[in-house]
């Protein structure tokens, strides 16, 4: 986040000094530092927002059981949503093609669902990237367990 407030300020004061300074030496060189340290924020806005500079990917997976939607549909699937439901009620989820497996020779009914965080190494580099309304939290993969009598209602 401070490091877009930075780009911005010295945005604000490269337009100021040419605006407001009459020409000199010192314009010249004020204006290339501002110049060059908006440049330096925006690259490392950038990089951080695709690299996740100062960040460690940390993976959770997490085990959750599965209970019969009624009598006669244990899970339904569509092309586009899973429904299924747990000891908390019916959940939908979207389908993605790569993140979702369907096995169905297990003993209970059960989905293992992986997902990755991103966490910042300190406190410094958090103050200097974190920036807000990012969701620093995706889902990997969704993978169903179901037994054979689990009829898949297609």
């Amino acid at each position: 986040m401070i490091i877009l407030i930075i780009g911005i300020l010295s945005a604000v004061i490269y337009l100021a000094l040419n605006l407001f300074m009459k020409p000199s030496k010192w314009r010249i060189w004020f204006g290339w530092i501002a110049m060059v340290i908006c440049a330096l924020s925006l690259i490392l806005s950038m990089l951080n927002w695709n690299e996740h500079l100062g960040m460690v990917q940390v993976d959770q997976i997490q085990n959750t059981q599965l209970v019969p939607l009624n009598s006669k549909n244990k899970i339904a699937i569509s092309r586009e949503k899973i429904k299924y439901r747990t000891k908390k009620g019916v959940i939908k989820t979207k389908i993605n093609k790569h993140a979702i497996k369907i096995v169905e020779d297990s003993k209970d009914a059960y989905m293992i669902t992986t997902t990755a965080t991103w966490k910042f190494k300190n406190s410094f580099l958090e103050f200097l990237f974190k920036m807000p309304n990012y969701n620093y939290t995706r889902i990997i993969k969704q993978e169903f367990y179901l037994p054979e009598d689990w009829a898949i209602k297609k």
